[in-house]
């Protein structure tokens, strides 16, 4: 800046100040760095703004595979309900529950052999002329205080026209005691499958509500 002298009139020149090193009472207090500027300690770290890290989003719960599942499931409840319609027909057969009234038919002949020990002979109705015949299964044992001709009290099957006597092969105790525990096991596939399908459903749509709120 130039300035003149009130008495000479000539312009001076103001001394410069020294951009690098100000005089020490305009010098700011502080740490100084290597090369003699003043270093500001950083802020306190409650005085930062908060920032969360970027996370990308996180996926959506994928569905429980459970389609072979089901498919087992669906499998186990059709075994049941066959198994089940099956003893209901063979207490009706054997006269354990009602539903089938015994009837006298008569011993007409041998229609097949599958054995030995085995085979199946055909019946009659004495009271009513039918085209086709009944049929019956009988063991070699069975038909040994048999001959033809002879009258049964059978209790038939008309869907099937099939007959039995409560010794038959088919509605024995031993079949019986078979098919009820084959029952109870395909209960308990059914529940067992019934059950781990409504566990993963459940830990599914928790998931999906745990994923919904985040």
């Amino acid at each position: 800046m130039l300035k003149r002298r009130a008495d000479e009139g000539a312009p001076t020149v103001a001394p410069m100040r020294s951009l690098r090193h100000p005089p020490a009472h305009e010098r700011p207090r502080g740490p100084r760095s290597s090369d003699g500027f003043v270093t500001r300690a950083p802020a306190p770290l409650a005085e930062r703004p908060y920032r969360e890290p970027w996370r990308p989003p996180t996926p959506p719960p994928t569905r429980p595979p459970w389609m072979v599942l089901a498919l087992v499931t669906l499998g186990c409840a059709w075994l049941l309900g066959f198994t089940t319609h099956k003893l209901a027909t063979m207490a009706k057969l054997r006269g354990d529950a009602p539903g089938i009234a015994e009837r006298d038919m008569v011993l007409d002949g041998e229609f097949r052999r599958f054995n030995a020990f085995n085979a199946e002979y055909t019946l009659r109705d004495p009271h009513a002329a039918e085209p086709e015949p009944w049929r019956i299964q009988l063991t070699a044992a069975q038909m040994l205080p048999l001959r033809f001709g002879d009258t049964l009290r059978v209790r038939c099957v008309d869907d099937e026209r099939q007959c039995y006597l409560r010794g038959s092969v088919y509605i024995d105790d031993g079949n019986l005691g078979f098919d009820h525990g084959l029952q109870r096991i395909e209960l308990a596939g059914l529940a067992g499958c019934v059950a781990v399908l409504l566990r993963r459903l459940v830990r599914w749509r928790l998931a999906v509500r745990a994923w919904r709120r985040s």
